[in-house]
């Protein structure tokens, strides 16, 4: 069994409830524990409670040399998903949001 090659996705949550991608990183190679590179900026609305959503997934070999937005993210392995409240990050200078688990049985170290 090969290790994962994973990219986060990031979405906002809406008021209705449905996601919008903000934006996803790059894809780290055979790694168990990735560590990503590239920024995603996130307007900060105050007094509003932004709800932020990510997915990683395991990209497919095939797609390692392709821009991450023409990915087809139903076509990748499912990793699973963590998810914050950016206001309650606002005073980490440096946001890390670590998600221990398997599929969708995370458990957030906010």
């Amino acid at each position: 069994m090969s290790k994962s090659d994973p990219m986060a996705v990031v979405y906002m949550k809406k008021r209705n409830g449905t996601l919008e991608e903000i934006g996803r990183t790059e894809v780290i190679l055979n790694d168990l524990n990735p560590v990503w590179i590239g920024k995603i900026s996130v307007a900060y609305h105050f007094e509003t409670v932004q709800s932020l959503v990510f997915h990683v997934f395991d990209v497919d070999t095939t797609h390692h040399n392709v821009p991450v937005k023409t990915i087809k993210l139903s076509d990748q392995d499912f990793l699973g998903e963590a998810s914050c409240v950016l206001s309650e990050q606002t005073s980490n200078i440096s946001f890390s949001l670590r998600k221990y688990a398997q599929r969708q049985d995370w458990h957030q170290l906010c």
